[in-house]
């Protein structure tokens, strides 16, 4: 009965480990995703360097008329 017990505690632990890793690789197949390998070829790294890169012309544009 004992040793019945710890092969199930064994199993369900052996699942849990499993579960996590699934979840990992979800999250990080979501990141890759998102940013893209590179950070900025992604659905969100794209738009966001393109957000920051046309605020930095329109600093450098003030800059220049003061």
């Amino acid at each position: 009965m004992i040793h019945s017990h710890k092969r199930s505690l064994k199993k369900q632990r052996g699942a849990s480990i499993i579960e996590y890793a699934l979840i990992v690789a979800a999250v990080v197949a979501i990141g890759v995703y998102a940013f893209g390998t590179d950070g900025e070829s992604g659905a969100i790294g794209s738009a966001v360097k393109q957000k920051l890169d046309d605020t930095a012309s329109q600093l450098e544009g003030n800059q220049g008329s003061q």
